[in-house]
């Protein structure tokens, strides 16, 4: 993989996304999610791919939330937002 896009440069961000959808090009290995990606690229890749246990974090931010971190680091499957509650003022009823 050539390191990705510039910044600058929104046409190559949509064509690597494109690639991402399809499983072509520089985007197949990344398709299958940054963990295993990691694997292929080496340990050192790892310092910039946020996944726990194989996972990929999900969009929700722990830090706010210490319920939500203890989950994410001590659920067996992984950091799964899902499975625990993670919104403070949810009311079922």
């Amino acid at each position: 993989m050539s390191g990705g896009p510039d910044f600058e440069d929104a046409q190559a961000l949509v064509r690597l996304a494109e690639d991402v959808v399809w499983r072509a090009g520089e985007g197949a290995l990344l398709a299958d999610g940054v963990a295993r990606a990691t694997r292929v690229f080496g340990p050192m890749t790892g310092r910039f791919a946020l996944y726990c246990k194989g996972i990929e974090m999900p969009v929700f931010d722990p830090r706010g939330n210490q319920g939500l971190a203890l989950a994410f680091a001590v659920h067996p499957l992984g950091p799964r937002y899902d499975a625990v509650e993670h919104d403070i003022d949810f009311d079922p009823e």
